[in-house]
């Protein structure tokens, strides 16, 4: 416990201020290292007229003080003030900083150092705290001044406020364009189009005829590394020039609406003006689809086809331990054959006196015996020669198949309305501009925004149920315009295929849609276009 006698006795010592943090003292103790940073937002002559008077000006200023040690200029020239990221001056200049290279720092004005708030009061403070000093030309304020802070930082939010007032114009002049359906893309990667002097988009034949192969190519069965490794046989270059193709590249070109003449706008969005990544476009922003943009490469039922194909790999299932195996034509047979258990058949390899032999073999039964599963491995030639027999059995009777082919064309085929079909598309519209109004209404006036936001809900409600019956019935669409495109296909390759005597892995591909092995060792197989031919495997 404290005595009186000791509070009486109490001694106060004063620590005076680091000579670092007082510039008024500071100089009269040593010569102040002296940089200044000079920054244009973009490379336009009046801008570099101002950039170049900047560092003159700013040289000639530092080193007519004697008490000052000229450290440099550090200069960012055509980058933008909303993020640091990308300049690299500035971010060497702070480094300078941290490694006591530097003790005076002068700007021009805030805007010059930066329009983040965030980031400009971060680095003020930083640099506060390591005793530089950053000294604003235009507005006469010190950092290190007890006062300087509070003002930066109440300045620093005016220049921000006028980054994002540059920002939301830029965005509307961009907004307004997609509302006209102009399309707005990067040609340089693009396979088949380039941009005319106007800035029209133009089809390149040479690169068109690429894409319509690539097409046709996975609606004959082809998986996308089979595509990719065609056309690096072929010596055809990618989109960036490469002579490496990738799968993503391929589904790319598949999945693309611009093929078709169509063009999605905003796919991505910068959530906003600070965060300079992008993001894919899920909802988090308006989108525009804008019909017949362009010229197209695909005809839009060819595009609604192979949509319906990849849909149907992707679909694909089976039971046990290949269950949802992913799409694969690394063999003909590769996830074609169905067990009557409702495994999905793998390929295996058996050496028996020096020779390979390719044999296929239920996975259940592979695992668990006749327990489970009764069926016995069958050689890979034993199933080519079935489907060579029922083939040329089919071929026989040509004239009867391919007639009962068309008869029974619609037969799979559900009724669709397309005036119901488009209606909804009708109201779906109206439901999309309702919301649109409802947004902006919402966005210039706050009152009633209970009412408001109830409405929103309710319109929204509606939007999705519409959104999910007209995918469906799309989907639909497209399974029946892919049904009818791999009849035309089969009438087509019937009409010039001869008596098999060997087993063709690209007609087997371009015919078959999937093959299965009843208990009675048949093997059903399912043609492209439905029909299902029985065989008897011995």
């Amino acid at each position: 416990m404290i005595t009186n006698n000791e509070l009486n006795t109490r001694k106060v010592t004063i620590i005076p201020m680091n000579p670092k943090y007082d510039l008024k003292m500071r100089t009269t103790i040593k010569r102040d290292k002296v940089a200044a940073y000079c920054r244009v937002s973009t490379d336009s002559a009046e801008q570099k007229t101002s950039y170049d008077i900047q560092v003159s000006y700013y040289t000639k200023f530092i080193k007519e003080h004697e008490n000052w040690e000229f450290v440099g200029i550090y200069a960012d020239e055509g980058i933008t003030g909303t993020s640091t990221k990308n300049r690299k001056q500035f971010n060497k200049m702070i480094e300078d900083c941290r490694a006591g290279k530097i003790d005076q720092i002068y700007v021009k004005s805030i805007s010059r150092f930066a329009r983040n708030t965030v980031d400009c009061v971060s680095y003020i403070r930083e640099l506060k705290g390591l005793g530089v000093n950053i000294h604003f030309e235009n507005i006469g304020i010190d950092t290190l001044d007890s006062k300087g802070e509070l003002l930066i930082a109440i300045l620093a939010s005016i220049a921000q406020e006028e980054s994002q007032t540059i920002s939301e114009n830029i965005r509307w002049s961009v907004e307004k364009r997609f509302m006209e359906g102009k399309v707005i893309m990067n040609t340089a990667n693009f396979l088949g189009y380039a941009k005319d002097d106007n800035g029209m988009l133009m089809v390149i034949p040479e690169e068109a005829l690429i894409v319509r192969k690539i097409y046709e190519d996975y609606l004959d069965g082809y998986t996308a590394n089979q595509i990719s490794a065609r056309l690096e046989n072929d010596g055809i270059l990618s989109p960036s020039g490469k002579k490496k193709w990738y799968k993503s590249t391929i589904m790319s070109i598949l999945t693309n609406e611009k093929y078709k003449g169509d063009a999605v706008l905003q796919k991505t969005f910068q959530p906003d003006l600070f965060e300079k990544k992008r993001y894919k476009n899920e909802g988090q922003a308006k989108q525009y689809y804008v019909e017949n943009s362009h010229p197209p490469i695909i005809a839009r039922e060819a595009f609604d086809q192979v949509q319906a194909e990849i849909e149907r790999r992707n679909n694909l299932v089976g039971s046990g331990d290949s269950a949802k195996g992913k799409y694969s034509s690394r063999y003909p047979f590769s996830k074609m054959i169905t067990c009557s258990c409702g495994d999905t058949w793998r390929r295996h390899n058996h050496q028996y006196k020096g020779e390979t032999i390719a044999y296929w073999i239920c996975p259940t039964h592979q695992k668990d015996g006749n327990e489970k599963c009764a069926q016995k491995p069958i050689k890979e030639k034993v199933l080519e020669d079935t489907f060579i027999r029922a083939i040329n059995k089919m071929l026989e009777d040509k004239d009867d198949f391919i007639n009962t082919l068309t008869s029974n064309i619609m037969a799979v085929v559900e009724p669709i309305s397309i005036a119901e079909y488009t209606k909804k598309k009708e109201q779906l519209n109206t439901l999309r501009m309702e919301m649109y109004h409802l947004n902006k209404t919402h966005s210039e006036d706050k009152k009633g925004s209970t009412e408001r936001s109830r409405q929103a809900l309710e319109i929204m409600a509606e939007i999705d149920t519409l959104t999910e019956e007209l995918a469906q019935t799309e989907k639909l669409i497209n399974t029946q315009n892919l049904v009818k495109y791999r009849r035309e296909e089969i009438e087509k390759t019937l009409e010039e295929l001869k008596i098999l005597e060997n087993f063709d892995s690209d007609i087997f591909t371009s015919l078959t849609e999937s093959l299965q092995i009843d208990k009675d060792k048949n093997l059903l197989i399912t043609l492209k276009c439905g029909l299902t031919l029985t065989e008897y495997i011995r």
